[in-house]
């Protein structure tokens, strides 16, 4: 089986390519007790207790507005009480699916291989955290964004 490649991966937020991605990488973190016991030193137990979902996406800037997931903040607001209220209310977050480019078939009359899209991974209720900008001399201006999302990565059976 062939690696995953940043050529191969195609990022999509509701059906819609993302375009001008550099990288994204996503994190699940356990946070797990100890039990011991009166008189043991070592954990008898590591009951899991907590977990968490963080996702980061890393852009070239082209325009402010433009660049990261879509509809993950809506900055085209009225006003501030606008802007402040979309935040606020948000309930469902975006959906963010990584696709891997792999090959389909050959097409018998030009040789040509032919790709399909194959689902890497779906990422489910993503909440934006931070969004930034990095503009530095000599370097190609880039676009952040941080999430915190609601569900595990699974896959079907």
């Amino acid at each position: 089986m062939k690696v995953l490649t940043a050529p191969l991966a195609i990022v999509k937020v509701d059906g819609i390519t993302v375009g001008k991605m550099k990288n994204i990488t996503c994190t699940e973190t356990f946070r797990r007790g100890r039990v011991s016991g009166l008189g043991e030193l070592t954990p008898q137990e590591l009951p899991a207790t907590e977990w968490n979902g963080t996702m980061t996406c890393e852009f070239y800037e082209t325009e402010f507005d433009k660049a990261g997931i879509p509809e993950a903040i809506k900055r085209k607001a009225g006003s501030l009480r606008d802007f402040v209220d979309n935040v606020l209310l948000q309930e469902e977050g975006v959906d963010v699916t990584i696709y891997k480019k792999v090959k389909d078939v050959v097409d018998p009359a030009t040789g040509l291989i032919k790709s399909k899209l194959q689902k890497h991974a779906t990422i489910k209720g993503c909440f934006i955290d931070r969004e930034g900008m990095n503009i530095a001399e000599g370097q190609i201006s880039s676009h952040n964004q941080d999430f915190t999302y609601v569900t595990p990565i699974l896959y079907s059976l």
